[in-house]
């Protein structure tokens, strides 16, 4: 081969052939080098976004909630003062007490026991409980009435723990026993101060 033949102009071929290899190579490196890594950092930062959407939510509907909670609490707590003073004093709770063991004789029952239990402050501190258990002798009708005339007290008895035994016949009538837990509800009083606690004032 001659010099000159080597020394030939590059043909047009050719050219376009390093110059598409020039190109994809130029372009080969801006997507390994640039583009990937932004597109791997875009992704990342869309999922942290679309992520804190997410939390951003849950958190305006635990907001929300949390004020429906508190209107609620808010609601009960105005309930529960507006029937604390409702509630009569301890005095008259046991006198409702008194009422409900008259009524039973007035109707015709028998009182087989009528046993008071112990005091009891209410563990949310509202109110009082006086208990009594309590065992009647009578017929189904006569139980009917007295605790029909129970449910017409302006004030509150609740009766629980109700058990009827077996009844048996005595003066041309079936009489059966009774027992059940009465319990009056009384307000809680202020606890007076002892002498000793008004000299030291």
């Amino acid at each position: 081969m001659a010099i000159s033949d080597s020394l030939n102009p590059i043909s047009p071929l050719q050219k376009l052939v390093i110059l598409i290899l020039l190109l994809t190579m130029i372009i080969g490196g801006f997507i390994y080098f640039v583009y990937l890594p932004d597109n791997v950092e875009i992704s990342r930062l869309t999922n942290d976004i679309e992520n804190l959407k997410r939390e951003i939510d849950i958190n305006k509907v635990r907001a929300k909630r949390l004020a429906e909670l508190k209107q609620e609490l808010e609601n009960v707590q105005r309930e529960l003062a507006l029937k604390k003073d409702q509630l009569p004093p301890e005095i008259q709770a046991v006198q409702l007490l008194e009422q409900v063991e008259k009524l039973g004789n007035k109707i015709g029952l028998e009182i087989k026991l009528w046993r008071p239990g112990a005091r009891r402050v209410n563990s949310s501190g509202l109110y009082v409980e006086l208990p009594v258990d309590v065992e009647f002798l009578g017929s189904y009708h006569e139980f009917g009435m007295f605790f029909d005339q129970i449910s017409k007290f302006s004030q509150v008895i609740n009766v629980s723990n109700l058990k009827m035994g077996n009844p048996k016949q005595e003066k041309g009538k079936w009489l059966e026993p009774v027992t059940f837990l009465a319990t009056a509800f009384a307000s809680v009083e202020k606890k007076e101060s002892s002498p000793s606690q008004e000299k030291r004032k």
